[in-house]
């Protein structure tokens, strides 16, 4: 029993982690101009800002890839932890 709950709520944890990183990543890329914005008002550089545009999302949707592959899930929970 103890084990079926625990593989109940390491699957429920993999699940919402996925559905989080893949709508985060995914509203940036579609409101990808408002988003670049937002990071450009922040306080640092705007060269940096620019990076981040493009690099956030595309972690995101990494993690959210590594989430959806069994032997990657150590990785995807470590990255997701940061």
């Amino acid at each position: 029993m103890k084990r079926q709950l625990s593989l109940f709520l390491s699957l429920s944890l993999q699940i919402t982690l996925l559905f989080l990183w893949l709508l985060s990543a995914l509203d940036k890329i579609f409101h990808f101009t408002l988003f670049r914005e937002a990071l450009i008002l922040q306080p640092f550089p705007g060269w940096a800002a620019v990076v981040l545009a493009y690099l956030l999302p595309a972690a995101e949707l990494s993690i959210a890839a590594l989430l959806a592959l069994q032997k990657y899930i150590n990785v995807a929970l470590r990255a997701s932890s940061i």
